[in-house]
C-alpha cells in the first residue's frame, strides 16, 4: 500500500490510501474527503491516511478487514485494537504471548506517537458507524466530566458523560521546541531580504501560524498604522497553502519594529501587481504567494547562517512567542510597572487563538521563572519615518490602484 497525493480542482492536495494494485481504498477516501469539508489541514488530512495506512498493514498481516475488528469476528474490538497498539509499539510483538517484561524491550513508537495514530483510527471508525450505518466501535468507557459547581445549577448538570477511549496510553511529558528571543534575532539579522525579516516577525512576535502568513493579503494590514494585522479566512485556488484553522480569524498586534518593516516593505513592492503580502520574488513562480514548504527551507538556510545547530520550523517560533509571554507572566504580572501587570494566562490563549485553555495550559511549564531577563536587542532603525495618517494613506493607495481588485 501507499499514499497518493493530487491536486483537486480548487488546486488543494488530495491524499489517498492505495492498494498495490493501484487500487483507491474507497471507505479511507470517503474519510478523507469528510476531513476536508470540515475544514481540516492538508496535513491532518495526510497524517490520517498514513496513519490509516500502517492500521491496513496490520489488518493484512492477520489476514483481517477493517469490518472484521468492529464486528468483532474472533474476538471483541478491543482485544484487537489492543494487538494494533502494541504491534506499533512492539513491532515484533506475537499477541499469543500473554505477557512479557517490557521494560527489557525498546519501545518503536512513544505514547504520545501511538495516541495521535490511534486517534486517526478513532476517528475513521466514527466517521463509517454515522455516514455508512457501520456497528459503532466497542472501544470506549464513559466518564463524568464534572462541571462548575455553581449554586444556581442543579445536581443534574454539574456533572455531564463523556466518552473517552479504552486504549489512550499514558503520555509522557511533552517537550515542545521553541526560539528563543536571543535565537529569534541571531535568525532575524542573518535574513536576506525584508520579506524574510518579516515572515520571521509576524512568526513569533505576531504568534502567526506559517498557513497564516502565506495567506495575507495587502489589505490586511489595513490597520498597520495601530500595529494591527488581520487574518482573515479565505478561498483562493491560487493560494492553496494559505489556511487559518479552526476558523480562528482576528486581529494580530505587532511591535514598532515589525510595524516599520512593513511599512518599508509595502513601499518597495507597491509598483507590483499582486494582491498577496507575502510572495515569491524570483524564478517561475515570481510574484505568486509563497508555499509554506518554501518558508521552511528558508528558516532552516538562515537559521544554518546564523551559526544555530538546531533544526528550525516555523511552528517552534509560535511557540516561542507563547513561552516568552508565559515566562513575563511569571515573573512581572504582579508588578504594577510592568507591561505584563495583571496578565494571565488566558492572555496567551487570547494571543495564540486557541480554541481551548487545553492547548495553551502546556507553555506554563516552560516558564523560566527567576531566570535573568532577556537582552533587548537594538536593531538599526529603518530610514524612513512614516506618520500614522501616512501609514494609512500609503495601505489605501497600493489597495486602491491595485490591477487584481
Amino acid at each position: 500500500m501507499y499514499v497518493r497525493n493530487i491536486v483537486n480542482e480548487q488546486n488543494k492536495p488530495v491524499y489517498l490510501l492505495m492498494n498495490d494494485d493501484n487500487t483507491v481504498v474507497m471507505e479511507v477516501l470517503k474519510y478523507v474527503m469528510h476531513l476536508a469539508r470540515t475544514g481540516k489541514s492538508k496535513y491532518t488530512m495526510r497524517n490520517a491516511c498514513h496513519n490509516l495506512k500502517q492500521y491496513y498493514e496490520w489488518l493484512s498481516e492477520n489476514d483481517l478487514t477493517y469490518l472484521d475488528v468492529v464486528s468483532g469476528k474472533d474476538k471483541s474490538a478491543v482485544e484487537y485494537l489492543t494487538d494494533f497498539v502494541m504491534w506499533l509499539k512492539y513491532p515484533n510483538y506475537d499477541p499469543k504471548i500473554i505477557s512479557f517484561n517490557q521494560e527489557e524491550i525498546k519501545a518503536e513508537r512513544t505514547n504520545n506517537t501511538i495516541n495521535q495514530k490511534m486517534s486517526t483510527i478513532y476517528g475513521f471508525y466514527d466517521y463509517l458507524s454515522l455516514a455508512e450505518n457501520l456497528p459503532e466501535l466497542k472501544a470506549y468507557k464513559t466518564l463524568r466530566q464534572k462541571m462548575p459547581n455553581h449554586s444556581f445549577l442543579s445536581e443534574m448538570v454539574r456533572a455531564r458523560e463523556v466518552r473517552s477511549p479504552v486504549l489512550k496510553l499514558k503520555a509522557e511529558p511533552r517537550r515542545i521546541k521553541y526560539i528563543t528571543r536571543e535565537d529569534y534575532w541571531k535568525i532575524y539579522k542573518a535574513c536576506t531580504c525584508r520579506r524574510d525579516r518579516i515572515i520571521c516577525g509576524l512568526l513569533l512576535d505576531g504568534a502567526m501560524r506559517v498557513s497564516e502568513v502565506v495567506g495575507l493579503r495587502i489589505e490586511d494590514a489595513k490597520a498597520l498604522y495601530e500595529g494591527k494585522m488581520q487574518i482573515k479566512k479565505r478561498t483562493d485556488p491560487g493560494n492553496p497553502d494559505a489556511a487559518v484553522k479552526y476558523d480562528s480569524e482576528g486581529i494580530v498586534f505587532i511591535p514598532d519594529y515589525l510595524k516599520k518593516e512593513i511599512a518599508a516593505y509595502l513601499v518597495e513592492i507597491s509598483d507590483i501587481d499582486t494582491n498577496y503580502l507575502i510572495f515569491n520574488q524570483y524564478g517561475d513562480n515570481k510574484y505568486q504567494p509563497m508555499k509554506t514548504d518554501t518558508i521552511r527551507k528558508m528558516l532552516i538556510a538562515t537559521a544554518k547562517r546564523a551559526g544555530l545547530e538546531k533544526h528550525v520550523t516555523p511552528h517552534m517560533f509560535r511557540h516561542g512567542a507563547a513561552v516568552e509571554m508565559a515566562d513575563k507572566i511569571a515573573t512581572e504580572s504582579t508588578n504594577p510597572d510592568s507591561e505584563y501587570y495583571g496578565l494571565q494566562m488566558v492572555d496567551i490563549k487570547d494571543r495564540l487563538r486557541h480554541s481551548s485553555m487545553e492547548s495553551t495550559k502546556i507553555y506554563a511549564e516552560f516558564t523560566e521563572a527567576g531566570s535573568e531577563a532577556m537582552a533587548k536587542a537594538h536593531l538599526k532603525a529603518v530610514d524612513e519615518e512614516y506618520t500614522e495618517s501616512g501609514i494609512e494613506a500609503l495601505v489605501d493607495a497600493i489597495i486602491g490602484g491595485n490591477k487584481n481588485g
